[in-house]
């Protein structure tokens, strides 16, 4: 595996099962039939990759693999393209070379990868709002601030913490 496609890998939020023409009609739903105001950013990254991820009776299981950056997420669209398939490998496969707790989804499915994206915006958002409450109080106390500063800092901190411990980092 060459190394921009590890890269690639990495950072993936999402993976979809689709082929190319799955992946023109989401596309197309998400352009076309979609309210403006509901529209998601779409950026096809890459033309493709090939990857052999193993043999069966001799024969080769191969994955198509694309990227496209949705609202500035990374998510991956696969398919088979060999003769022979096999959909456990080929999830056994992206769990291997995905982040752990990589969610995968087919094309039906792919409301709940729009889903997942909007939720990690969301997150990502509340993260950058207790990162600057954390700042400000940070500035009152060292200004001399009283004591309820320091508690609306412990709350903020607890807040954070709790985020981290049950949600993750953002992707």
């Amino acid at each position: 595996m060459n190394s921009n496609l590890k890269k690639l890998l990495n950072e993936v939020c999402y993976v979809v099962e689709a082929d190319s023409f799955a992946r023109l009609m989401l596309w197309k739903e998400n352009q076309e039939w979609r309210p403006a105001n509901k529209r998601v950013s779409w950026h096809q990254e890459s033309i493709g990759y090939s990857e052999n991820i193993g043999h069966i009776n001799n024969k080769p299981i191969d994955l198509d693999l694309s990227f496209t950056l949705i609202d500035n997420k990374r998510i991956m669209f696969y398919c088979t393209c060999s003769n022979l398939a096999d959909r456990q490998l080929a999830e056994t496969w992206i769990k291997h070379n995905c982040h752990s707790g990589i969610q995968i989804c087919d094309a039906m499915n792919f409301h709940l990868c729009l889903h997942a994206i909007a939720n990690s915006n969301t997150r990502a958002a509340e993260l950058e709002t207790l990162e600057q409450m954390r700042t400000a109080i940070e500035d009152r106390l060292e200004n001399g601030s009283d004591l309820y500063a320091l508690n609306c800092l412990k709350d903020a901190m607890a807040k954070y913490t709790l985020w981290l411990n049950n949600q993750g980092p953002a992707k």
